[in-house]
C-alpha cells in the first residue's frame, strides 16, 4: 500500500505517467545477463527501451524537453532512444528552460548535459530546492554507454528509485567558501558516503559555495546519512540535497563481449 501511495504521488508530478527508471534498469540488467546467441545485446536493449516507452505512454502522454545548443547536437537522439522514437517533445537552447519546463509540468522529462566546471551557467543548483515538484536526476544517458562520447542526464519531477544494481547518486552541498575539497570529502566519508568525483563547484555570493558530488550507491531523500552530514553545529555542510540517483549505463564489455 505504501508503494502504491508513493507511486500515485509521483505520477501527479509527471502528468499521471508512472515512470520507473530503477525498475527498468534492473529488468535490462537481467535480460542482458541471461542473453545467449548471436542477437546483439545493444539491439536487445534498444528493443526493450521501445517496449518500455510504449507501455508507459499507454498510461498517459509523455513529453520531452531537450537541450539542443545547436542543430544536430545529438541530445534529441539520446532522448528518443530512451523514451521512444515517436515521443513528442520540444528543444531548447537554454538548459535552464529545460529545467523550467519540467519543474512547471509542461514536460514529463527533460534531457540536460552533464555538469561541467567550465559551463558559464550551471543548471544543477536549481535542483537543490526541497519544494514539491522540483526535478530530480533519474537516468544517465545513453543506457548503452557513451560510445560516441555524448552523454546526458534525464530529469523528472519525481523521487529517484534505486535499481538494485550499480547505482550512482548526485548530492548538492552548501558550505562556507573556505572549506577545502579535502575537508568536504572527509566529511562525506565520515558520514558513510563513498564520494567518487567533485563534478562542479560554484560560489553563491561571498559566504556560500555550492558543490555537486557524485557518490557510490543510491541515496534517497530520507537517508539518515544526510541528517548526520548537515546535523551538527560544527558541521561544515549547512545544507545537503539528493539531486538524483541513477543506474550506471552498460559498459561496452557488457554489451559487446562474448
Amino acid at each position: 500500500m505504501a508503494d502504491r501511495i508513493r507511486l500515485a504521488k509521483q505520477a501527479e508530478g509527471t502528468g499521471g505517467v508512472y515512470l520507473r527508471p530503477g525498475r527498468e534498469a534492473a529488468v535490462l540488467r537481467r535480460l542482458v545477463a541471461r542473453h545467449q546467441g548471436p542477437f546483439p545485446r545493444r539491439v536487445l536493449v534498444r528493443l526493450w527501451r521501445e517496449i518500455f516507452s510504449v507501455s508507459v505512454s499507454m498510461q498517459g502522454r509523455i513529453t520531452l524537453a531537450v537541450w539542443m545548443p545547436e542543430r544536430g547536437a545529438g541530445y534529441l537522439e539520446l532522448a528518443r532512444n530512451q523514451f521512444g522514437s515517436f515521443t513528442s517533445g520540444t528543444v531548447h537552447q537554454s538548459v535552464g528552460q529545460v529545467v523550467q519546463e519540467v519543474g512547471e509540468g509542461r514536460a514529463t522529462v527533460g534531457v540536460v548535459p552533464l555538469p561541467r566546471p567550465e559551463d558559464a551557467i550551471a543548471w544543477w543548483p536549481a535542483l537543490m530546492s526541497t519544494l514539491p515538484g522540483t526535478p530530480r536526476v533519474i537516468v544517465r544517458l545513453p543506457v548503452t554507454g557513451g560510445r560516441n562520447g555524448l552523454e546526458a542526464l534525464v530529469i523528472a519531477a519525481l523521487d529517484p528509485e534505486p535499481s538494485a544494481g550499480e547505482d550512482r547518486s548526485l548530492l548538492g552541498l552548501e558550505t562556507g567558501p573556505d572549506l577545502s575539497r579535502t575537508g568536504l570529502l572527509d566529511s562525506l566519508r565520515a558520514n558513510g558516503f563513498d564520494p567518487l568525483a567533485v563534478l562542479d563547484a560554484r560560489a553563491q555570493g561571498e559566504d556560500v559555495r555550492l558543490t555537486l558530488i557524485e557518490v557510490r550507491g543510491p541515496v534517497l531523500r530520507d537517508d539518515a546519512r544526510l541528517q548526520g552530514l548537515q546535523g551538527g553545529h560544527h558541521s561544515p555542510v549547512q545544507h545537503a540535497v539528493v539531486i538524483g540517483t541513477y543506474a550506471l549505463p552498460f559498459t561496452d564489455a557488457e554489451l559487446d563481449g562474448p
